[in-house]
């Protein structure tokens, strides 16, 4: 009988690894336009797609569908930034975004699955941090209020 047990143990981290925790969701508001929202695990350019929602009437809700892709992670992390785009676009992982109208300069989405010199204190999973200066204060993903920034300011 305790082998079974055992090996639910052991299965449990890696089944968290490949994404079948349960859905991960941010929720806000923002004065920006109606549009497509994108969550882009890295940088732009070299970034990875996996996460979609809207921004409909000033209201932001977003849903993230596990862990990110292998190659969004730098060692224990991954560190993603909201995309806003214009309203119909569609939003395909792997694929580079097109038309984009702003991005969430002060926002981050972090995943983490293991110890982090850089995000102590952010639990395993999903968290939402406010970005200042070079570092991350964690916040709530529920309540957020967005501000969707040029693009091309860092």
């Amino acid at each position: 009988m305790r082998r079974p047990l055992l090996m639910i143990a052991l299965a449990a981290p890696i089944l968290g690894w490949m994404g079948c925790e349960s859905d991960a969701r941010i929720a806000g508001v923002s004065e920006s336009p109606d549009g497509v929202v994108a969550l882009r695990w890295g940088r732009a350019g070299d970034g990875l797609v996996f996460g979609e929602g809207t921004l409909e009437e000033g209201q932001l809700h977003l849903e993230i569908p596990g862990s990110p892709p292998p190659a969004a992670f730098r060692g224990s992390v991954a560190v993603g930034e909201l995309v806003l785009l214009p309203p119909g676009s569609e939003v395909r992982l792997g694929q580079p975004l097109r038309d984009e109208l702003g991005t969430s300069n002060d926002l981050a989405v972090v995943y983490r699955v293991g110890e982090s010199s850089e995000f102590v204190g952010f639990p395993v999973g999903v968290s939402c941090a406010r970005r200042s200066g070079g570092s991350y204060e964690r916040i709530w993903c529920e309540g957020l209020s967005v501000r969707f920034g040029d693009p091309a300011d860092p």
